[in-house]
């Protein structure tokens, strides 16, 4: 089973990833929350920053947690009907890769992994937590988040013991490309065969 968190309203990027075989994909959308001055918009949580120094000096976001129950919430009739955790993953495009980074974390169980597209760490890491391996996805010419985030937040991942994965993409800025699509089935792939 594999829950994709998009970003704020981003679900057509991750939609063509729901034809890989032998996967059941839920999409769940964000709640209309205050981003800024933009008003109302789709979003998980609030994002003050996407500096690795400053997320990791600050409390956690507003919104994420309430984001991390939601999200966990889902998945718990799909473990109780008899998914082992293990073969459940969390997939997050953008913001969507700090709240599936985030409840994989605190999640009850250890899940088969966290697909970060795109992504960075929303939060300063819990001093305890679910150990997980965490694949990161991005593009290296990201203007949205800059890949030297996405390298830090790698760094960040590994220096708790975290078992990670990264994947840079020359050319591709915040999106999705084939290549990327065809790694991601590759990590499912290998995920899921043992």
């Amino acid at each position: 089973m594999v829950l994709v968190t998009p970003g704020k309203a981003g679900q057509t990027a991750l939609r063509h990833y729901s034809s890989l075989p032998m996967l059941h994909f839920l999409f769940p959308t964000a709640p209309l929350r205050g981003v800024g001055s933009k008003g109302l918009k789709p979003s998980w949580y609030d994002v003050p920053t996407l500096d690795p120094d400053q997320i990791a000096r600050q409390p956690t976001p507003e919104g994420l947690v309430d984001g991390v129950d939601y999200v966990l919430g889902l998945i718990e009739p799909y473990v109780r009907r008899g998914i082992p955790p293990s073969r459940i993953f969390l997939v997050g495009y953008s913001q969507g890769g700090g709240l599936a980074l985030a409840a994989a974390l605190r999640a009850p169980r250890t899940l088969g992994g966290v697909l970060m597209l795109s992504s960075w760490v929303a939060e300063p890491l819990p001093l305890e937590f679910q150990d997980v391996p965490v694949h990161i996805f991005h593009g290296a010419e990201d203007p949205v988040v800059p890949l030297s985030t996405a390298q830090l937040c790698r760094q960040r991942l590994e220096a708790v013991g975290l078992r990670t994965s990264f994947h840079a993409y020359p050319g591709m800025s915040h999106g999705v490309c084939d290549e990327e699509v065809a790694q991601l089935a590759q990590t499912f792939y290998e995920a899921l065969r043992t």
